[in-house]
């Protein structure tokens, strides 16, 4: 990469994130009274936000996505590969009004964490073993059955290209819990938009659904499969030319 190439990254990369923070910070000034309303009534507020971010990822740091495989069309439990910030609003885009496992210190973040929790996002306290698992469980539930698809991050963190940490057994649980299907999702963002990273590098994100699993399996052995699959599929993808 030249001197010029060089140069030209960083600045498209400081000029979006500039971009991406005065327009979330005014969204989330200018839309406040909206959390009075009903949940219903503001889910068109993260699409705009999203739409916004990609406008600007597509236009200043020539960064897109490109989705493959079967988008689920009825309510499951999705399970992503996490490799990068991307992979948290991206499913916005692909998905109707999707719901996600969070850590729960996400929740008290001021203002940011109040549309989190009109949201309905379920929190995740990572520091306790003694989780209210049953809880946990009903508003999962709950949400399945309002028609949502719910994400959840079985790495527990992300991770870099190529990485590969333990997945956690709280995905296995929350299978066998629910009786529900699960879809696989790898994908490549971490070439792109790394863990903590400043830089925004151009090209075409893969986000690919592989086939979902169905339940019924025991929780050792569908956790296997499910890294298996993810793994696998997500190394393939690092192979992937940078522009489609």
């Amino acid at each position: 990469m030249t001197f010029y190439q060089t140069s030209m990254l960083y600045l498209r990369s400081l000029i979006f994130n500039v971009c991406a923070f005065f327009i979330t910070l005014f969204m989330s000034i200018i839309f406040l009274p909206f959390l009075v309303l009903p949940m219903r009534h503001m889910m068109w507020i993260p699409k705009i936000w999203v739409s916004l971010i990609f406008f600007l990822l597509k236009h200043i740091t020539h960064l897109t996505f490109e989705v493959r495989g079967v988008v689920p069309q009825t309510p499951c439990l999705i399970a992503s590969k996490h490799q990068s910030t991307f992979e948290t609003f991206v499913f916005h885009k692909i998905l109707k009004n999707p719901v996600y496992f969070l850590k729960k210190e996400l929740l008290n973040i001021p203002v940011i964490g109040w549309y989190f929790r009109k949201g309905g996002m379920i929190p995740l306290n990572r520091n306790n073993r003694k989780l209210p698992f049953k809880k946990l469980c009903l508003t999962a539930l709950q949400t399945l059955n309002s028609g949502t698809n719910i994400i959840l991050f079985p790495e527990g963190t992300r991770t870099a290209p190529g990485e590969k940490v333990p997945y956690k057994t709280g995905i296995s649980l929350f299978y066998q819990a629910l009786n529900t299907n699960v879809t696989p999702v790898a994908l490549n963002s971490g070439v792109f938009w790394g863990r903590r990273s400043f830089l925004k590098k151009p090209g075409c994100v893969i986000i690919e659904f592989l086939p979902p699993i169905s339940p019924g399996l025991d929780p050792k052995v569908f956790l296997t499969l499910l890294e298996t699959q993810i793994e696998e599929k997500s190394k393939e993808l690092l192979n992937e030319p940078s522009f489609h």
